[in-house]
């Protein structure tokens, strides 16, 4: 392979007698756009050669020694190589879709530094707007559009400022940017009213949830009520429902012009040629059996000092507000130990898992929390795993 051009690799590897029908390459493993840079004397490849030279060539007893110090320069030079061969190749297309595309929410990290060169951090420079103009469309995926913050979101939404506007007009893409400015702004305004109606929800007291003849009716029973006489209730319980009205027409200020931008496939809710709901609720005490009416599950034993933990942490951060980020490990402890890991119990302030926390107070509790889980072999015993493994 090292001998023969690399336009030929292609040919080289389907002609292998080893290389099953299935497996047989349709493209060229190496293409034109990175083979040209890589072709010219414009990158310096010394230091790969150089690795590529200390392969072992005879099997000893030191074989795995040896190549795992050649994997490791390897990779640092590949690391170093391929950031400015990518960025010294030029991509066109007429359509980019991107998987995952959640990812692109933190505009200062390799992937989203692509499509855009004037928001990247000193150490991603190098291949930062290599993708600007190279896609005359792009499509975006993600299954959890709206996990996402509304400024997180509005950040995946920008990147399509990459696209090739010599296509359209430059008056397209400034269109665009005020567009996209707007938008922001009514965002801010529907997240203001659903602070206020969380705000106003908090002074509710017991009392108000008891109807006229002094009763204590269910949440949605208590709200219907609510709604169809609301000038009949205290101040407190109008106030509530004024603060909903005025966040339910803030979220559908919110739903039009987001709608030009976000495709939402959504399932029927029943299954198909049946008449049978696709999902049934159920609060989580009925799950285990411990509760008919809105309970939860119960948490005890080794799992309450993790919890508890957690309570704490969340609660710094809903009073620090905006200042101690978004707190996804709080969601991932409330599904399962492993998910608590992989959204930032292993480490804060990693975009890839999604944990913008930035409070030392909240991550010192987090850390601490990470350290009283329960062994790997014990995680089946979570307070939801569990009750769903036994049903």
């Amino acid at each position: 392979m090292l001998d023969t051009p690399a336009e030929n690799w292609r040919e080289t590897i389907n002609s292998n007698r080893h290389i099953r029908e299935a497996d047989r390459l349709a493209h060229d493993p190496v293409p034109r756009a990175i083979r040209k840079v890589l072709e010219s004397s414009d990158l310096d490849l010394s230091q790969l050669t150089e690795c590529l030279k200390r392969l072992p060539v005879r099997k000893s007893i030191h074989l795995e020694t040896k190549l795992h110090k050649v994997r490791e320069a390897m990779n640092k030079v590949v690391g170093q190589v391929w950031p400015s061969t990518f960025a010294k190749a030029k991509f066109k297309s007429p359509l980019l879709i991107l998987d995952e595309a959640h990812h692109l929410k933190n505009p200062a990290t390799r992937l989203a530094s692509l499509f855009v060169n004037d928001e990247s951090g000193d150490d991603i420079r190098t291949i930062a707007g290599t993708l600007d103009g190279a896609f005359e469309r792009m499509l975006f995926l993600t299954a959890t559009p709206f996990q996402l913050g509304h400024h997180e979101l509005l950040n995946v939404i920008d990147r399509f400022r990459g696209i090739a506007w010599k296509e359209f007009s430059l008056e397209g893409k400034n269109a665009f940017l005020l567009e996209i400015e707007k938008l922001g702004k009514t965002l801010d305004q529907a997240k203001t009213q659903s602070r206020e109606l969380d705000r106003c929800w908090q002074s509710l007291r017991q009392d108000d949830l008891a109807g006229a003849d002094g009763i204590n009716r269910s949440a949605e029973q208590w709200w219907q009520d609510v709604t169809s006489e609301p000038t009949t209730k205290s101040e407190r319980v109008q106030t509530v429902h004024r603060a909903f009205e005025r966040a339910c027409q803030g979220m559908k200020s919110a739903e039009i012009p987001l709608g030009k931008w976000v495709i939402r496939h959504l399932r029927d809710r029943k299954l198909p040629n049946a008449d049978i709901e696709r999902r049934l609720r159920h609060a989580g005490g009925a799950i285990a059996g411990e509760a008919d009416g809105e309970e939860g599950l119960s948490v005890r034993g080794e799992a309450l000092l993790p919890f508890l933990l957690a309570a704490r942490a969340q609660a710094v951060v809903v009073r620090a507000g905006e200042k101690a980020g978004r707190a996804t490990f709080a969601e991932g402890l409330a599904s399962s130990y492993e998910a608590f890991l992989y959204t930032g119990g292993d480490g804060l302030d990693e975009e890839e898992h999604g944990t913008t926390t930035k409070s030392e107070r909240v991550n010192s509790y987090v850390k601490r929390l990470a350290l009283e889980l329960p062994s790997k072999a014990a995680y089946a015993r979570h307070p939801k795993i569990a009750p769903l493994i036994t049903t």
